[in-house]
């Protein structure tokens, strides 16, 4: 993982919330932004005191600031309970010995907390954020090459994301979850509504 990614994984709650509105799922223009508010402030904080669960915190933080989405049309394919698919080969909760079967050793490996580390595979298109308490806790696919979630890969446009899953779980910005319980699919788009970040990760309980 490079250290653009890995200050991605570090800062996920404040991307989440405090990109310009260039394109959102469901979030209509000029809607206030919570990058200031102490719930945000709050949540990227106890994101960064995480340790073996870092990346599982950091994306919680994310969740409570998106919007919930009146879902229409195709739907996520995964529910709450499921398990989450194989990206690249590899799962959520892999062991590091099972990355190094299936992925070689890393290019780059960056220490993003106390036993979370972010691995590269540059070739690959890939970056893995592993922790010791979760084994690979978020699986980064970089490039369009790299593979796909269910058919849904980088440089998709949003219309084709919506008309595969249907509307998001959450969105704030131009960031977007479809969630299955304790884990989910992270995307965010650029100003032309194509997808440029794409990742599977753990993301807590649900918020009620």
């Amino acid at each position: 993982m490079n250290r653009e990614l890995a200050n991605q994984a570090l800062k996920a709650t404040r991307l989440a919330t405090c990109l310009p509105g260039q394109w959102a799922f469901g979030q209509p223009r000029g809607m206030q932004s919570p990058c200031t508010s102490p719930a945000a402030q709050l949540s990227a904080s106890v994101g960064r005191r995480q340790s073996g669960r870092i990346f599982s915190g950091l994306v919680v933080g994310l969740v409570l600031q998106m919007v919930p989405i009146q879902a229409h049309g195709a739907g996520f394919p995964w529910k709450a309970g499921d398990p989450p698919p194989s990206v690249a080969g590899i799962r959520l909760g892999d062991t590091r010995e099972r990355l190094d079967e299936v992925l070689g050793p890393p290019t780059t490996t960056q220490q993003l907390g106390e036993g979370a580390f972010g691995l590269s595979y540059r070739k690959r298109g890939i970056s893995v954020g592993w922790a010791s308490g979760d084994g690979v806790a978020m699986i980064f696919l970089n490039e369009r090459y790299a593979g796909d979630i269910d058919g849904v890969r980088i440089g998709d446009t949003q219309g084709s994301v919506i008309a595969r899953w249907g509307d998001p779980s959450s969105a704030q910005g131009e960031t977007a979850i479809y969630r299955a319980g304790r884990w989910g699919v992270v995307l965010k788009l650029d100003q032309d509504a194509k997808v440029v970040q794409l990742y599977l990760g753990f993301v807590g309980v649900p918020p009620k």
